[in-house]
């Protein structure tokens, strides 16, 4: 069976870190992070770091304070749903928070407990769900593209975030989120 997976593992992790690189520094402090299926522009300190992927390509940034945003692009990209609705039959309904542990609760009361803002944006001309802290230093900061492109059995989704950003990097983050370039040709 492992003889049968190997090739694949090579293809969708190890092959595209070989394209994973920066471009020089410009004067302004930022620079490019060129990755095989998309770029984008962060301050100059922030590096690439690796992440195991079995069906998808991720990787992350690492920034100052510790703080590390990760990405996943593929066809089962967690779409940073914060609150949930469940049909538990026809006629019930129960909404929940998403993260262990789950509180239940009315759409309305948790919406009001909620940790972060989600706003319906386009980033590289694509639909893009947007979503920032409620309070600096807390919540998720990041961005969900439902369909990139049509994969062969799915559409490829796209998740990039960091959960308790330091307010200094949720800002950079939110800045470097509408940057984002995606390349098409490669699939």
């Amino acid at each position: 069976m492992l003889k049968k997976i190997l090739p694949y593992i090579f293809l969708f992790v190890c092959w595209p870190l070989t394209f994973v690189s920066c471009d020089s520094e410009n004067d302004s402090g930022m620079k490019t992070m060129n990755f095989v299926y998309f770029s984008i522009v962060t301050p100059s300190t922030w590096k690439f770091v690796t992440a195991e992927g079995l069906d998808s390509f991720t990787g992350g940034i690492k920034m100052e304070y510790n703080d590390t945003a990760f990405f996943d692009l593929g066809m089962y990209s967690d779409n940073l749903t914060e609150i949930g609705k469940f049909n538990l039959n026809d006629s019930t309904i129960i909404f929940a928070t998403m993260e262990e542990p789950q509180i239940y609760g009315d759409s309305i009361s948790l919406y009001k407990d909620r940790k972060s803002n989600v706003v319906w944006d386009s980033v590289a001309g694509l639909k893009a769900k947007i979503l920032s802290s409620v309070k600096p230093g807390f919540g998720v900061t990041g961005i969900y593209i439902d369909s990139l492109w049509q994969g062969n059995y799915s559409k490829v989704k796209f998740s990039f975030s960091g959960k308790k950003l330091h307010p200094e990097n949720e800002l950079k983050f939110s800045v470097a989120i509408k940057t984002l370039k995606f390349n098409t040709t490669v699939r």
